[in-house]
C-alpha cells in the first residue's frame, strides 16, 4: 500500500510541476519582429511620423522580457502576464525603456495589448502603444505617443540584454527617437 502511495504522490508532484513549469513559460516572444511604428508628435504643434520596415528584437525568459528596437536605440524592459485561458498563445504586457527615470531626457512607456503567437507566423502580432518624451542635445522638447504593428519574422533568440546599470544608463541615454 505504501509502494502505491509514493507512486501517487511522485505522480501528482510531477504533474504540478510540470504545470507550474508551463504556467512559468508557455509563451515565449523571443526573435525577430518586423513592423511600423506610427507616432503623434507634439512640440507645440501636432505632427505624425511612420517609421516603416522597423526591427524588434526580443529576448524573453519567464515573465522577463528585454527588447531593442533601433527608431528608439535604447533597450526595453517589459513584463509579460500571459492569458489565463491561451497562456501560450496570447498575453500582454507593459514596457519602459531601461534609461527612464524623472530625471532623464528620455522617456517612454508602453502597454501591448495584442501579444499573440502560433504555429502559422501571419496571426503573430505584437501591437502596443506608448507614450515619450524627450529632450534632444539641443534642448529642443517634444512627447508623443506611438502605435506599434510587428510581425515574428524568426525565433533565433537576438542575444538582448538587459538593462544597463544605472550609473551606464546615465552616462549613455538612448538615442531616443528622431527629432520630428
Amino acid at each position: 500500500m505504501r509502494h502505491i502511495y509514493r507512486i501517487i504522490s511522485l505522480i501528482a508532484l510531477s504533474a504540478w510541476l510540470s504545470l507550474t513549469v508551463v504556467a512559468a513559460w508557455a509563451l515565449d516572444l523571443t526573435g525577430t519582429w518586423e513592423g511600423t511604428q506610427v507616432c503623434e508628435y507634439f512640440d507645440g504643434k501636432p505632427r505624425i511620423r511612420t517609421f516603416p520596415h522597423d526591427v524588434v528584437t526580443i529576448s524573453h525568459t519567464g515573465h522577463d522580457l528585454f527588447f531593442f528596437t533601433p527608431v528608439v536605440g535604447g533597450i526595453f524592459h517589459a513584463q509579460v502576464i500571459e492569458d489565463a485561458q491561451l497562456p501560450a498563445q496570447k498575453a500582454q504586457m507593459i514596457f519602459v525603456e531601461c534609461a527612464t527615470t524623472e530625471a532623464s531626457t528620455y522617456q517612454e512607456l508602453g502597454r501591448a495589448t495584442t501579444l499573440r503567437v502560433s504555429a502559422r507566423g501571419s496571426s503573430t502580432l505584437f501591437e502596443a502603444t506608448s507614450n515619450f518624451f524627450q529632450v534632444n542635445p539641443e534642448g529642443f522638447r517634444f512627447m508623443g505617443t506611438c502605435l506599434w504593428s510587428y510581425r515574428r519574422v524568426n525565433t533565433i533568440d537576438p542575444g538582448v540584454g538587459e538593462c544597463p546599470a544605472a550609473a551606464s544608463a546615465v552616462s549613455a541615454p538612448p538615442t531616443g527617437r528622431p527629432t520630428p
